[in-house]
C-alpha cells in the first residue's frame, strides 16, 4: 500500500491497516503481482536521500458535529496554524451555524491561517457540491479530495514547515500540499 493512502482500520485484527481510496501497489497470494503502473519511479539516480526535519506542529483536527460549541470550536483555531475540519458527507459543513461560519472566515481571511475540509466518511471524497463547502472554498479553504486525515495532517506539517501560506503563494502551496511535483 502507498504509505500516504492508509489508515489504521483494526486495534485488533493482524491485517489492520487499509487504504480505502487508493488501490494496492501489490497483492501477494500464490504469487506477488505489483500494480506496476501505481508504482512511481524513484528520484534521479545519484541524488542524494535527505529527510525534511522542519515540520510545523501546529495543527488542530476538528470533528464537526451537531453539539459542537462555539468555545470549543473557537479553541481549536486560536494557536493552530492549520485546522482540518472534519466535515460530513462530501465536505457538508452546517451553515446554519453562522457562528462557527465566522471563526473560519475570520482564521482565513484575517489570520492566514489554513483550512482544509476532508470528510468524515473513509471512503469518497470532497468536493465543492454543496453550499457550503462552495462558500469556504470561495474564502480560501482546501478541499481535501480523497486524501484520509493522516495524509493531511503529514502533508500540512511539511507544506507549512517549508514555509509556504496558502496567502504568499497559493498556487504554489497548493501544488506542494497535494505533491503534483516535488517541492
Amino acid at each position: 500500500m502507498r504509505g500516504n493512502r492508509i489508515i489504521k482500520q483494526s486495534s485488533t485484527k493482524l491485517n489492520a491497516f487499509g487504504s480505502p481510496n487508493y488501490p494496492e501497489l501489490a497483492n501477494f497470494d500464490v504469487f506477488l503481482d505489483f500494480q506496476k503502473h501505481l508504482i512511481q519511479d524513484p528520484p534521479e539516480k545519484g541524488k542524494e536521500f535527505t529527510v525534511f526535519k522542519d515540520m510545523a506542529e501546529c495543527i488542530s483536527v476538528v470533528f464537526v458535529h451537531p453539539l459542537l460549541t462555539h468555545d470549543i470550536f473557537l479553541s481549536a483555531f486560536k494557536r493552530a496554524q492549520a485546522i482540518v475540519l472534519q466535515c460530513y458527507g462530501m465536505g457538508n459543513f452546517p451553515m446554519g451555524r453562522t457562528d462557527l461560519i465566522k471563526v473560519i472566515e475570520d482564521a482565513l481571511l484575517k489570520y492566514n491561517k489554513t483550512v482544509v475540509l476532508v470528510s468524515q466518511c473513509k471512503n469518497g471524497f470532497v468536493r465543492s457540491t454543496y453550499a457550503s463547502s462552495v462558500s469556504l472554498k470561495k474564502q480560501g479553504a482546501i478541499l481535501a479530495e480523497d486524501m484520509t486525515v493522516e495524509a493531511i495532517i503529514s502533508k500540512l506539517s511539511y507544506v507549512l514547515g517549508k514555509g509556504y501560506t496558502g496567502k504568499g503563494n497559493p498556487r504554489r502551496f497548493y501544488l506542494c500540499f497535494n505533491l503534483k511535483y516535488r517541492c
